[in-house]
């Protein structure tokens, strides 16, 4: 019996009442490396068998729901390990690799303000968010990561980002737009952050919306739960709105 087999596939993620991503990363985190290992095991096989049983419409509501429940969880982070990486790559990565098996892509576009030093308030979209994305198969491009990246190629450490970030966005904006066009070749899953950042930023992505095959979110609130993110499913002519 596999006690990992949870009744939806959105409760390995829900973030309504808690963190559950961060609990059930710590529980396993912390147990004997043989647990752990059959567990993580275990989280897999549950994916596989929570997918077998939705339609295309089920499988890309939760697409859409994931991801933005993976997103709020990193927002609300207080103690970040790698524990986490390994319960994301065991359960969001086995889920989006199913999702690309089965023809769909998510693109999920958040347009949201952090404010502070790189070593505050920006420490989440800098340092954290990528070790959560990445290890569910959703690539991370956030121009203002992509600045810092730049900065240590010329040298620079992220004790130089604040004076130096300026002078780094547009070479950054470039780029991320590159790995997006890089996305769309290869039908990557992708999460695009622009923080604070212009419409004309999100062209690239926006010219997607309403291919067969591609699940668009878009987030300009903040990620926490009770908020909205406007969604267009595969095909999609109008705007859906899903709350969290």
């Amino acid at each position: 019996m596999n006690e990992w087999l949870f009744p939806k596939i959105t409760d390995y993620f829900d973030n309504q009442q808690r963190n559950t991503i961060f609990e059930y990363s710590q529980m396993l985190g912390f147990s004997l490396q043989e647990k752990k290992e059959q567990a993580l095991l275990d989280i897999k096989t549950a994916m596989f068998e929570h997918t077998a049983i939705l339609n295309d419409e089920q499988l890309t509501y939760a697409a859409f729901i994931i991801a933005d429940d993976i997103y709020k969880s990193a927002n609300e982070i207080s103690l970040f390990n790698l524990y986490i990486s390994e319960y994301l790559e065991a359960s969001a990565g086995a889920f989006y690799q199913i999702l690309n098996q089965r023809g769909f892509v998510l693109h999920y576009l958040a347009n949201n303000l952090y404010a502070g030093t790189a070593g505050a308030g920006m420490i989440r979209p800098l340092q954290f968010f990528r070790y959560f994305f990445l290890p569910a198969g959703i690539k991370y491009i956030c121009p203002h990561e992509i600045a810092l990246e730049l900065m240590k190629r010329d040298g620079l450490t992220v004790q130089d980002y604040d004076a130096n970030i300026a002078q780094y966005l547009d070479e950054a904006r470039l780029v991320g737009n590159s790995v997006i066009e890089k996305c769309h070749e290869n039908n990557d899953h992708y999460f695009n952050l622009q923080i604070d950042g212009e419409k004309s930023n999100f062209a690239p992505s926006l010219a997607r919306v309403g291919e067969d095959n591609v699940i668009t979110v878009f987030r300009s609130e903040p990620p926490m739960a009770g908020t909205s993110c406007d969604v267009l499913f595969p095909g999609a002519e109008i705007d859906m709105k899903g709350a969290n």
